[in-house]
Order: C-alpha cells, then structure tokens, then sequence
C-alpha cells in the first residue's frame, strides 16, 4: 500500500521492492489518481484516487485488499506536501495542509494496517536540522520521526528513511530554485538521486530503525541554525544597546518587541 502514489519517489521504491524482493502486488493512491508506471511486466498495480488524511478511505483500501485474496503486508508512506513561508507568513491553512499528510496520513496508515512485514515512513532530513521558509514541514517530519520511534518501542516493524532532498523527485523540487538551493547546496547537503536511494532501500531493507539518507559533503556542511545565526549575532549586538538605562518594566516590554522582531524575519 503506496501513499503519495504519483510521486517518483513512490515509484523508485515500488520499482525496487519489484526488482530486488519479487513483489508484485500494488495499491498506489494520492487524492488524484495516480499515472501509470510502466517497465514492470506481470505486476498488478491498482491506482486510487483516495486521500491519506481520511481515515474510512484509508481502512477502504485495506478491506478491499484483503476482499481480493491480497491482503497488505507492507506500507510506504510517501505523502507529502511543501508549502514554503516564512513563520511571519505562515496562517493555520498553511501550516495544516503541509503537516496533516505526515502526521494524520501516518497514524491513519499505522491504525489501519496490522501484522504487516514492513512499514516504511518517508521523512525528511529537516527534521533533524529544520528548514529555511519549511517550519511546517521540519515539524511533520520530526512528527514523523517520534511516531516512528514509539512503533519500534512497540516492536512493530518500521523504517524511516529521513531524506535530503531529491534531484528530480521530491517535494522540494517544486518550490523555488533559491529554497531548494538553500536546502542542498548552500548547508553542504548534496541532492538524492535514484541510485543513492536504492542503496538506501537495500542497505536498510528488514532492518527496523530510523535512518538519515543524505550525501553530506563534510567540508562545506552547514547547520541551518548556524546560517542564519551569523546574521542574527550582529543584531543581537546592536540589539543589546537598546536594554542599557531601562527600567525593569521598560526592559521586559523592550524585550517583548525585540524577540517579536526576530521572529517576523526568521525563516
């Protein structure tokens, strides 16, 4: 059972999975249907128009999977949506869209599926180090991350692949190209391509766990905190002259305005 099913993401793990395990039954949907994938001769792949965040369709295509004689032993969630803005920016729509599919979408998927042979979560490596102009994002993920972490304490099979970004495939890879830039080259992070992620599928396939799939280039990797910390010391120099000769009530509500500031500019 595939979300995010006209991903290319999707697809390269579905093309894995039937080139290196013999599987050969696949359900792929996304709330429009998905396209076909082609090159995989004697598999059967359904496609489904059926949206990850509504739990009955979710439990639908479970029942009539197993109504079929091919009940799902196996889940990959790659449902995702990217929609950047800044924190200033970002209203409650803004923030839900891009975090419902990682966060409803997963509890969805895990609370439908039982006794499954694996179960795989597409994360993102912005929930480890956040994202420029992505707060919504890097928290679904880190969601994403902790949920993760609690089925493995229960010992149900799970694998998080917590991503950089794709060259060709991702989410990201539809925003701007100085996002996106911001993202790879500019914190040193080098971009997946589809033979770095099959050497992801087969490094980590029947191990549980979570894993960061990310070609860091050591030498120019660049914490994005730290990035923008280099602007900001400046500010919070100049910034610290405005305390002096206040009174303690004065300095709490200068205080107040000062943080208020930062938090419009942050990204």
């Amino acid at each position: 059972l595939v979300s995010g099913g006209r991903s290319t993401i999707a697809h390269e793990a579905i093309r894995w999975l039937y080139e290196h395990q013999g599987l050969r039954h696949f359900v792929l949907f996304s709330r429009t249907r998905p396209s076909p994938l082609d090159g995989l001769p004697d598999a059967t792949l359904r496609y489904e128009a059926a949206d990850v965040t509504h739990k009955p369709s979710v439990e639908r295509l479970v029942r009539e999977a197993r109504d079929r004689g091919t009940p799902i032993v196996g889940v990959i969630h790659c449902a995702a949506v990217l929609r950047a803005a800044t924190i200033a920016q970002m209203d409650d729509d803004t923030f839900d869209r891009v975090c419902a599919p990682k966060t409803v979408g997963t509890t969805n998927l895990d609370e439908a599926t039982t006794n499954c042979d694996f179960f795989w979560v597409f994360s993102s490596f912005s929930g480890l180090l956040g994202m420029p102009h992505g707060a919504n994002h890097a928290s679904a993920s880190a969601f994403q991350n902790a949920f993760a972490e609690r089925r493995l304490a229960k010992g149900l099979p799970t694998t998080l692949f917590a991503w950089a970004a794709w060259r060709d495939a991702g989410v990201l890879t539809t925003q701007s190209s100085d996002v996106h830039s911001m993202i790879t080259e500019d914190q040193g992070i080098g971009p997946i391509d589809s033979n770095v992620a099959h050497d992801a599928f087969a490094s980590c396939w029947g191990r549980n766990g979570c894993f960061v799939v990310a070609p860091i280039h050591w030498n120019r990797f660049r914490n994005p905190v730290a990035m923008f910390s280099e602007h900001y010391q400046t500010e919070l120099a100049s910034g610290n002259q405005r305390f002096l000769g206040l009174s303690s009530e004065e300095r709490r509500s200068a205080l107040v305005d000062f943080f208020r500031d930062q938090a419009r500019s942050l990204g």
